[in-house]
C-alpha cells in the first residue's frame, strides 16, 4: 500500500519549534519515547566493507526551522534504534524511518528520531535506520543503503513477536534519499541483494505500506515510467499516473 503525503505538511511535524504543540494537540498524548540501544545489522560486517571508517557527526551547515540539523556520515556499521510505541497507544503497526542526505550524509535528528517520536505519538512503533554514507566508489548511490533497509525491514518482520508488532504491518518511510531508498526496497524486495548472513534474510522483506514524497515520486515516474510503481498482491493494486494527491492506509 501507498501512501503520498505532501514533503511541506510532514516536515512541519518534525520542526522542533513546532512539533511539541502540533503533538500535544492532536494526539494529547504526553509520554516520552521507549528508545532501545542500536542494533548492528550486520554484527560481522557489513558486505562488502572492508574498512571501518570514523563516523562524524555535527551540527554545521544551513538551519532548518531556524534550528540546527544533526549531519552524520561515515557510517559503515549501519544500524537501527527501535522508539516503541506507548502501551496505551501502540496499534501494533511499525515503520522503517530513512533520514535523507543525497546518499552522503544522514539528517539524523530533523528527519530521524523526530519523526519516530511523532510516529510513536501516533501508535506507531519506529525504527531509525542508520543507513551506510557516504556514496560507495563504485557501486550504484543506493546499493549499500538497499542492503541496509532490505536487513532491517526483515530483522523487525523476523523479531515482531518480541517487538509486539505484527509482523504484516511494517512500513517503510523516507525523506529526500532516503525516500528514493524507501522506493528502491518496495520494489526490490523478492530477492535479497547481498548473500543470506542468517535466518533473517530468509523472511520477507517487503514493506507493507510506504509514506513518499510526491516530489521525489514524480521525477522517478518521468524518469522511469509509471510501470515502475505497478504493485500487485491480494489485497492492493495501485499504479503510479502523475501526481497522487490522495491516500488510505490503515496503520
Amino acid at each position: 500500500m501507498y501512501i503520498f503525503a505532501p514533503y511541506n505538511l510532514i516536515m512541519c511535524c518534525m520542526v522542533k519549534k513546532w512539533i511539541f504543540p502540533l503533538l500535544i494537540g492532536v494526539c494529547l498524548i504526553n509520554t516520552s519515547m521507549a528508545q532501545e540501544n542500536p542494533i548492528l545489522l550486520f554484527p560481522k560486517g557489513a558486505p562488502g566493507e572492508t574498512i571501518k571508517l570514523i563516523e562524524k557527526a555535527d551540527t554545521d551547515g544551513g538551519k532548518t526551522g531556524g534550528e540546527s540539523v544533526l549531519r552524520i556520515t561515515n557510517v559503515s556499521e549501519p544500524t537501527i534504534t527501535i522508539y516503541h510505541a506507548p502501551d496505551e497507544v501502540a496499534s501494533g503497526a511499525a515503520m522503517i524511518v530513512c533520514p535523507g542526505g543525497g546518499y552522503n550524509i544522514l539528517a539524523y535528528d530533523l528527519e530521524g528520531d523526530e519523526v519516530c517520536e511523532w510516529l510513536n505519538n501516533l501508535g506507531i512503533t519506529a525504527v531509525l535506520l542508520k543507513y551506510r554514507v557516504p556514496r560507495r566508489e563504485g557501486l550504484e548511490k543506493h546499493e549499500a543503503p538497499l542492503q541496509d533497509v532490505q536487513r532491517a525491514i526483515g530483522y523487525v518482520r523476523a523479531n515482531a513477536e518480541n517487538l509486539n508488532i505484527d509482523p504484516k504491518r511494517i512500513g517503510v518511510m523516507g525523506f529526500s534519499a532516503g525516500g528514493h531508498l524507501a522506493a528502491m526496497v518496495s520494489n526490490n524486495f523478492l530477492k535479497r541483494t547481498y548473500p543470506a548472513i542468517d535466518a533473517t534474510d530468509k523472511v520477507s522483506c517487503r514493506p507493507d505500506y510506504r509514506i513518499f514524497d510526491p516530489h521525489l515520486l514524480h521525477d522517478l515516474h518521468d524518469r522511469y515510467g509509471a510501470c515502475l510503481w505497478q504493485y500487485h498482491d491480494q489485497r492492493t493494486e495501485t499504479t503510479l499516473s502523475g501526481r497522487a494527491t490522495r491516500c488510505q492506509c490503515d496503520l
